[in-house]
């Protein structure tokens, strides 16, 4: 299974994206990962991270995401 996942200011919160795509994810966990996504979010539009950085931190944040959800009770 692949999973997509949209990050961005415009974007559904990973909590949409997540039961949208039929994913299980602990929610204290994933309130976690969705302040990361959001700060991630700020930094960029403040100009404070290279297109580089932005890639790299996204990679670990999916990371982070795919590892929460298949440790989350099914």
């Amino acid at each position: 299974m692949m999973l997509t996942l949209h990050f961005g200011a415009l974007v559904p919160s990973l909590t949409e994206q997540l039961t949208k795509a039929g994913v299980a994810v602990e929610s204290k966990s994933l309130n976690q990962l969705q302040r990361d996504a959001d700060a991630v979010v700020r930094l960029t539009v403040r100009g404070l991270l290279t297109d580089s950085e932005i890639n790299r931190v996204r990679r670990k944040l999916m990371k982070k995401i795919i590892k929460a959800a298949s440790l989350a009770p099914t």
